[in-house]
């Protein structure tokens, strides 16, 4: 199966809204190799969500920032199978996974392999 276009535009239209304010690395549970991502609303006014990152094969960056770019496409797992590659260029954060759910609202998976 793995992760499509499709489910990178679902994630990326959710993302948008998270644009411009702050990321801190929230947790890393070695369970699914799970990577939770704090990710704080520009303004300020809602309550921050999580995104959580399965089965991460690469980390790379900062572990807190702000003015958050997150920027999702697919790549290409070594098993063939289509992942998930999260990127924020403006700080040289790079992360790659199997999926990732967005928890809070709105909610959303994306597909793990």
């Amino acid at each position: 199966m793995g992760v499509t276009n499709r489910d990178i535009e679902k994630l990326r239209s959710h993302l948008q809204e998270w644009r411009g304010g702050g990321v801190s690395m929230n947790a890393f549970h070695d369970d699914h190799d799970r990577l939770i991502l704090k990710l704080v609303h520009p303004s300020g006014e809602k309550t921050p969500v999580g995104l959580a990152l399965f089965y991460c094969t690469y980390l790379a960056g900062p572990i807190r920032w702000t003015n958050s770019e997150l920027e999702p496409s697919v790549w290409t797992q070594s098993d063939g199978i289509a992942g998930l590659e999260l990127v924020d260029k403006a700080v040289g954060f790079t992360v790659r996974c199997s999926g990732a759910s967005l928890y809070g609202e709105p909610g959303i998976t994306i597909p793990q392999s």
